[in-house]
Parts: C-alpha cells; structure tokens; sequence
C-alpha cells in the first residue's frame, strides 16, 4: 500500500542579497513535488519561505484545484521544547477550512516550519482534499456536468467530512 501521508524529503537555501529562496522537495505516493519560496532574510522569513515552499509544493500535488494560504507561523517553549505551530487556510471546490499543525525544533526552525505546514494539511489531505485530483473533470467538459461531479466527490465523504462541508465559509481577511 503507497503512503497517503506526505513526506518532506529535502529543504535547501539560496541567499540572493537580502532575500532567501528556500527550494523544497516532498514525497507522496512514490511522485516528488517541489516548492519555491523566497522571503526577506530574517529568522522569520526564513521559517515563513520554508513554510510557504511546501503550501507552494502542495499545490502541485492537488494540480492547482486547491489554494492553500499560510495564516500563521509562531515558535514557543513549552514543556521545555521549542514547538512551532502553524495555521494553514484550504480552498477549493469541496473546501474551505483552516487547518493547524505543529512541530518539535529539533536542530533547524525552518525544517520545522515546513513540518508543521505538513502536519496542518496531512491530517486531512486523503480525505478531502485527494478526491479532487481524482475526480474533477476536465476543463474542457462543459459547465453543465459540474454539479454531477460535485456529488459524486459529496457521497464519497464520510459524515464528518459533509458536516464539516457545511460550515459557512471562512471570511475572508
């Protein structure tokens, strides 16, 4: 059985003057995604490149169907660890959420802000976010056919994806 979670295989940098391109590599299901972001070079861009990189790879991974925007990034110390937490917004057809994953600093805060953008989305990415890379039809099928395709994806949820379906939308800021 292939993984449904996504991996971060790799993460580097570039420094162009003041600004850091960081270059991210993911893994999912044996295909390899990549992401570029490039953000001022602080300690905070550098975490908010890594960040936005891998939003930017996941893209790639949901063929464009899916926006996702990187509503927070913040490193604290609890319980005597660095922890960062980040709040992913999802929009697409089926979707409109925030997600919020977290992550331990072991060595790099960067390759931690990468995996708490990972650990937002990996939670419910099989479930609904992937019916979209499977299902959607072509952009040459007329518009007629899209409500079908809409319920085909609906009666594949389980109940607690419709429910979740049915909140109003997030406003937008």
């Amino acid at each position: 059985m292939l993984e449904s979670r996504i991996r971060l295989n790799h993460i580097s940098y570039q420094q162009e003057g003041f600004e850091v391109i960081a270059n991210l590599e993911l893994d999912w299901r044996g295909d390899t995604f990549y992401g570029v972001s490039q953000e001022a070079d602080t300690a905070k861009g550098r975490m908010v490149a890594a960040g936005r990189a891998a939003l930017n790879a996941l893209g790639k991974v949901t063929d464009q169907r899916a926006a996702f925007f990187l509503d927070g990034l913040h490193t604290f110390r609890i319980f005597e660890r660095n922890v960062t937490v980040a709040t992913v917004r999802v929009v697409s057809d089926l979707l409109r959420t925030s997600l919020v994953g977290c992550a331990t600093v072991v060595e790099d805060p960067n390759y931690a802000a990468a995996q708490a953008v990972l650990g937002a989305v990996n939670r419910s990415f099989s479930r609904l976010i992937v019916p979209l890379r499977r299902q959607r039809p072509a952009a040459t099928e007329p518009r007629a056919q899209l409500p079908a395709y809409r319920d085909a994806a609906h009666e594949e949820m389980s109940q607690e994806d419709r429910l979740a379906l049915s909140l109003p939308p997030l406003d937008r800021d």
